[in-house]
C-alpha cells in the first residue's frame, strides 16, 4: 500500500493527508533522527513529535512527505468479535504484506482503556502496522505479539483520533526530547498486570497495593484509578474508594464510569443526595454506560422510591445491551422483594 512506512524493524503509517504518522511510540524513543520511504519507493524525512500517549504506546509524527494518502479510522463501538481483519505491515523486510486474522477479543477496561486481541500471525516488524477492516477503515494499531506469533494485541483507532484531535497545529518536538519510560504500555506493567490476577483471586488488598504501584508509574490512566476504586470497595473501605473515583474525576472529568461508581460509594456513606447527583451526571455524560442507571436504581431501591426504579429498568432495557439487560433483571427481583417484604406482618 502506499500509504505504508517502515521504521527501523516497525511499521508506520500515515493518518491525515499533509503527511502525519502514527506509529507505535516504543520503536522511536531513543532516536535522534528519522526518515522513511513509503511502499512506492518516496523518500521522507521525520521533522518531529507532535503528539504521544504513553498510555496506549501511540505516537504521532510530522513528516515532510506533502499531499499523500491516508488510511481512515474506523470506530471501536462497530467492532465485533469474529470479524475479518487484514494486517498491513513490514513483516521480516516484506514491506506492506497483507496478513488475515480475525477479532478474538474486544474490551474495554474499567471504561477507559480499551482493546483488541487477534488471532492473527503477528511477527516482528508488525509493530505499528494498521488493522484494516472489510470496509478499508482502520480498527486499530498492532501494539505487540502474544503467545509465539500467533495473536496480536492491538490499541483501538479511537485513541489515534484522540490523539489527532490533541496534536491539531501542535508544533513539531525533536525526536530526541520522546522520553524513554520503563513501562511503555500499561500492559507491559508488572504491577498492572500483578494486580488484575490478586483481583482474579479476590485478593483485594494485595490488588490495591499493586495497583497504586501501577498509577504511579501510569498517573495519566483513570482506570488505574477506577480499579484501585473497585477494589476499596469489595473491601467496604467508602472513603477510600470515594478518594480513587475522585481522584479519576480530577484527572478525567468526564469519566462517566467513575461518576457512576462515586454516586454507590457516597450511597454506601449515607450521603444519598450526593449519590443521586453523581449518578446522574454520570447518565448525563454518558447514557450508554449502565452502572450509572443501575447505581441510581440502586439508591432510589435503598430510599423506597419505586417509580423511581421503574423508570431507570425501564432506561436500561433500552440501551439494548446484555450487560444493561442483566441489571434490569436484577434490580427487577430486588424490587419485586422489597414489595412483597412490605406486606409482611412482624411479631
Amino acid at each position: 500500500m502506499k500509504d505504508q512506512l517502515a521504521i527501523g524493524n516497525g511499521t508506520g503509517f500515515f493518518v491525515s493527508p499533509d503527511g502525519l504518522i502514527v506509529t507505535a511510540r516504543h520503536l522511536v524513543t531513543g532516536s535522534t533522527r528519522m526518515g522513511g520511504v513509503t511502499s512506492d519507493g518516496r523518500a521522507f524525512k521525520v521533522l518531529g513529535v507532535v503528539g504521544e500517549d504513553p498510555v496506549h504506546d501511540l505516537v504521532l509524527l510530522k513528516t515532510d512527505a506533502g499531499k499523500v494518502p491516508f488510511l481512515h479510522l474506523g470506530s471501536f463501538a462497530k467492532i465485533k468479535v469474529a470479524q475479518g481483519v487484514s494486517i498491513i505491515g513490514d513483516e521480516h523486510g516484506f514491506k506492506g504484506r497483507v496478513t488475515k486474522g480475525v477479532v478474538a477479543m474486544v474490551e474495554n477496561l474499567a471504561d477507559d482503556y480499551r482493546w483488541l486481541l487477534l488471532d492473527a500471525t503477528v511477527v516482528e516488524g508488525n509493530s505499528g502496522s494498521p488493522v484494516v477492516n472489510d470496509a478499508g477503515e482502520v480498527i486499530g494499531m498492532i501494539r505487540a505479539q502474544l503467545k509465539s506469533y500467533t495473536q496480536g494485541f492491538a490499541v483501538p483507532s479511537d485513541r489515534i483520533k484522540q490523539l489527532l484531535n490533541a496534536a491539531k497545529d501542535a508544533e513539531p518536538a525533536k525526536i530526541s526530547d520522546l522520553k524513554k519510560r520503563i513501562y511503555d504500555e500499561l500492559f507491559d506493567n508488572m504491577d498492572f498486570k500483578a494486580a488484575l490476577a490478586a483481583a482474579r483471586r479476590r485478593d483485594n488488598v494485595e490488588a490495591v497495593k499493586k495497583m497504586v504501584l501501577a498509577s504511579q508509574h501510569f498517573p495519566e490512566s483513570g482506570a488505574c484509578l477506577v480499579l484501585i476504586g473497585s477494589y476499596h470497595s469489595n473491601l467496604k473501605a467508602w472513603k477510600d474508594a470515594e478518594s480513587a473515583y475522585r481522584a479519576a474525576i480530577k484527572l478525567k472529568p468526564d469519566y462517566a464510569l467513575a461518576w457512576a461508581f462515586l454516586g454507590a460509594v457516597l450511597e454506601f456513606q449515607g450521603k444519598r443526595n450526593e449519590g443521586i447527583i453523581a449518578c446522574r451526571k454520570a447518565i448525563a455524560l454518558k447514557p450508554e454506560v449502565p452502572e450509572g442507571w443501575a447505581n441510581l436504581g440502586g439508591i432510589f431501591l435503598a430510599s423506597g422510591n419505586y417509580d423511581g426504579v421503574l423508570e431507570v429498568i425501564k432506561s436500561l432495557q433500552g440501551l439494548k445491551t446484555r450487560e444493561a439487560d442483566n441489571y434490569a433483571a436484577n434490580l427487577t427481583k430486588a424490587l419485586e422483594k422489597a414489595k412483597s417484604s412490605q406486606g409482611r406482618i412482624t411479631p
